[in-house]
């Protein structure tokens, strides 16, 4: 950074949780985090409010009243109105965030989940932490720190046990 101190510094693990330490890393040594966006398409709302060091894909689709924090990866196809994403979260490829959402610091969104929507008044939870497995389709707020599977997504035990007893009959 003592040669390139101006250039800004571009955050790319797939991991949030590493995003967050080395991006405490490079804020210690006065370093600026790049933020790689498509800002000015017509797919996205100008509106959008993108933090420090995020990284959306060309081609996602995000409407108005959005907010995407320090250190996110947002790779999904869609990102609905009203959408907060907390710092350092992973937004995979193919998901769809519907509208009036508000999904946590640190979450994991594994590819072509759906989280579907809130209102306005009550907008879908989903907690710190949270891990939403591949193809998940999440209709209830998720807790903080909890790991999700199938449609419609539940907590992995219970899938397990629905599963189990599936095939006992």
């Amino acid at each position: 950074l003592g040669d390139y101190a101006d250039v800004p510094v571009l955050l790319t693990p797939g991991s949030g949780a590493l995003r967050a330490r080395i991006a405490a890393r490079l804020e210690a040594e006065h370093a600026v985090l790049a933020t790689g966006v498509c800002s000015g398409a017509n797919h996205v709302d100008p509106s959008v409010d993108y933090g420090a060091g995020c990284v959306c894909v060309p081609h996602a689709r995000i409407g108005s009243g959005v907010r995407i924090g320090v250190g996110v990866q947002v790779l999904a196809t869609v990102v609905g109105h009203d959408v907060e994403i907390g710092d350092f979260s992973t937004i995979g490829v193919h998901s769809s965030i519907l509208g009036n959402v508000a999904i946590g610091k640190g979450v994991n969104i594994a590819p072509c989940a759906i989280i579907s929507n809130g209102t306005p008044g009550r907008p879908r939870r989903i907690g710190d932490g949270a891990t939403i497995g591949t193809g998940a389709v999440v209709v209830r707020d998720v807790p903080d720190g909890a790991h999700v599977i199938g449609n419609p997504a539940m907590p992995i035990r219970q899938w397990a046990r629905l599963s189990r007893l599936s095939r006992e009959d």
